[in-house]
């Protein structure tokens, strides 16, 4: 029997020192088990094929597409340094941490472990790509809609500021 308490009371402190992950460590894996930099780089170059788009729909000629591209180039170096994985995994671990409790995001790098959440993670930035090129085009066709319901309105401010 003393033997046993010698065993137990030798293993104790082993037992208590494998304390369960932290909430930070946790987000700190859940940020690298779903590939956040990754997706944020993959950001970029999905913004290369809109930028070809938009300069389709500004009417860009094909002597003008060397200004535009070095436009472009700048915008883009802006956007990498303003808003660079550096700058942005501060500010994404803290929103996991206000809007996560301990337990779901145990639960969510649980589930992105697996093969389905793996999935997910290379699949997500395609969806979320063409659901925003959808939406743009929805904006588009919705444009000149938008543009005579504010014709309308201007008009409607004008006679009201005249009436005055």
């Amino acid at each position: 029997m003393k033997r046993f308490l010698a065993v137990v009371l030798f293993l104790l402190p082993f037992g208590l020192s494998a304390e369960p992950q932290s909430k930070q460590a946790m987000i700190d894996e859940l940020v690298e088990v779903m590939q956040m930099e990754s997706i944020v780089e993959a950001t970029y170059d999905q913004m290369e094929g809109m930028m070809q788009g938009l300069s389709a729909q500004m009417g860009i000629k094909p002597e003008e597409q060397q200004i535009f591209d070095r436009y472009y180039k700048k915008m883009t170096r802006v956007l990498k340094e303003e808003m660079s994985w550096q700058k942005m995994s501060p500010l994404m671990v803290d929103i996991y941490q206000k809007h996560f409790s301990e337990n779901e995001i145990r639960e969510m790098l649980a589930f992105y472990k697996t093969e389905t959440g793996q999935s997910i993670i290379t699949k997500l930035p395609l969806v979320s790509q063409e659901a925003m090129l959808a939406s743009q085009q929805m904006v588009q066709s919705a444009m000149p809609k938008i543009q005579a319901v504010s014709q309308e309105l201007a008009q409607e401010l004008q006679r009201s500021r005249q009436q005055d």
